[in-house]
């Protein structure tokens, strides 16, 4: 039993498809928000009150950073005093720069279902780690808020109430630009090693990866025996 075997023109239409698909999630897909929101495994988080504040790292990956959502939920009672939210960038040394800070009303983080913390624009954030520090520093047990957290799906960053590692990472989703992969690309570029900073490494890498998926499509897919044989002969009647 023999089995057809794709046209070239078939296997070059596969071939235009895959790249147009590469083209478009290369250089017009967007992307930019950097969020922890699972849709399962959710709990709250201790208390926040007084002394011990709660942290969250994470990782940008879009430019023009200027805001975090967070969803809080009220204590046993009504939350009392400021809330003290306050943003770190990481540095390449590990060290950590205060980059913003912002006090408002604890009672206004529940007027809602979430609340998103502004802070001024930065405006090169891509790549960047930052750890957002939220703290009721005058509020006594009972009065301070909790906050809407996940399992531990986030792997870019930890969550932490004082100097003790909690389970999970909080609920998040920062609020920044959209920019596509190829621009993320150029950003990364800059501070990649030199073989990886030459246009002529990343163009030979898409040409491999086009080609081999390619290939792989056509051998498993329109080369298997996925399309019909041949039919076979009829045996003479007697």
């Amino acid at each position: 039993m023999t089995v057809r075997r794709p046209s070239t023109r078939l296997f070059l239409l596969v071939l235009a498809a895959i790249v147009a698909y590469e083209v478009w999630v290369v250089g017009f897909k967007t992307a930019g928000a950097t969020e922890h929101v699972p849709a399962k495994d959710v709990h709250l988080t201790q208390e926040v009150a007084g002394p011990q504040p709660l942290t969250q790292t994470f990782v940008v990956h879009a430019d023009e950073l200027s805001g975090v959502e967070l969803f809080p939920r009220a204590s046993a009672q009504p939350p009392a005093g400021p809330v003290v939210l306050t943003l770190f960038e990481y540095q390449p040394d590990g060290s950590t720069v205060r980059v913003a800070q912002r006090t408002v009303a604890a009672s206004d983080l529940l007027a809602s279902a979430s609340f998103i913390a502004r802070f001024p624009r930065i405006d090169r954030s891509a790549g960047r780690a930052y750890r957002l520090e939220i703290a009721l520093p005058e509020a006594p047990a009972g009065h301070g808020l909790r906050f809407v957290a996940g399992g531990p799906t986030y792997p870019q960053g930890e969550m932490r109430v004082g100097e003790r590692r909690e389970w999970g990472d909080l609920q998040f989703r920062t609020v920044a630009g959209r920019t596509t992969f190829l621009a993320n690309l150029q950003r990364t570029r800059r501070t990649a090693p030199s073989i990886f900073g030459a246009t002529w490494t990343w163009i030979a890498l898409a040409l491999v990866f086009t080609w081999a998926l390619a290939a792989i499509v056509y051998d498993f897919g329109l080369a298997s025996g996925a399309w019909p044989p041949d039919a076979p002969p009829r045996t003479p009647s007697r």
